[in-house]
């Protein structure tokens, strides 16, 4: 059996699960927090314009000024809790260095809190240390491609994880970024060893690269018209003429 189905998937699924909880809190919370900010400037502006004249009115402001500040208050607890059951989640996914988790940590990378970013990095070098070319074909396009945009980023320990796991991606979407790497550019240049590493893998990937190209002009090659037939009816001779007044006309002699 192998590493990646001893896996427990149940543990993945709660992972995801916290993960879109999360995501649509962000996104909700935000909105509460931005509704009740309103509400709390309105009552306090109403209360400063009442409070002189009306002692009834005031008081039910006081209230809803109180209201909106628990509200408030409860949001922001909800808000910056939501960094950290995010962290937990990812740190006990990529624990599991389990390749199927490779989208949803690439996503993590993006998020606005560092710890959460850490986290993730984490959790991708560890799949990265774990994959093998199996598990490798069946990462799709869209993964793959953000992937290979972390070669861009300033954290040398991923972009080496990446590194040594790219020649089982057997692509050549990644070749602009190794060269880059190889130049001495990004995090290699911090990291002479990553510009060893990328030097290293970069005929690799130029042959695949060359390969790719060759087989993509065979295609188009063989996509082309076929003249063939065209060709051979045409006359062999130079200045033959098919007219029919040509072909029926008699030869010329003295006995005819």
């Amino acid at each position: 059996m192998s590493t990646h189905q001893a896996c427990d998937s149940s543990d993945l699924d709660s992972f995801h699960i916290e993960y879109d909880a999360a995501r649509a809190a962000w996104r909700s919370q935000r909105a509460r927090l931005a509704v009740a900010v309103v509400g709390f400037v309105i009552s306090l502006f109403s209360t400063a314009f009442v409070a002189a004249n009306v002692t009834r009115i005031t008081m039910w402001l006081y209230v809803a000024l109180t209201c909106n500040l628990c509200s408030i208050g409860n949001v922001l607890y909800t808000y910056c809790r939501i960094p950290l059951r995010y962290k937990n989640a990812l740190t006990a996914v990529a624990a599991k260095a389990d390749y199927t988790s490779l989208e949803r940590l690439l996503e993590a990378i993006g998020f606005r809190s560092p710890s959460v970013r850490k986290a993730a990095s984490i959790g991708v070098v560890r799949v990265m240390s774990s994959l093998d070319a199996a598990a490798a074909s069946t990462v799709n396009r869209q993964t793959r491609d953000s992937l290979f945009a972390l070669l861009k980023r300033d954290d040398p320990d991923l972009v080496a994880a990446i590194l040594t796991a790219l020649p089982m991606f057997e692509d050549a979407a990644p070749l602009k970024a190794v060269t880059w790497l190889a130049e001495g550019q990004g995090a290699a240049r911090s990291r002479p060893d990553l510009q060893a590493l990328a030097q290293q893998i970069l005929p690799g990937f130029q042959a695949i690269a060359q390969a790719k190209s060759h087989q993509e002009n065979l295609l188009r090659s063989s996509t082309r018209p076929d003249d063939t037939a065209e060709t051979a009816l045409r006359p062999a001779v130079a200045g033959y003429s098919d007219e029919p007044e040509t072909l029926l006309r008699a030869g010329g002699g003295d006995g005819l």
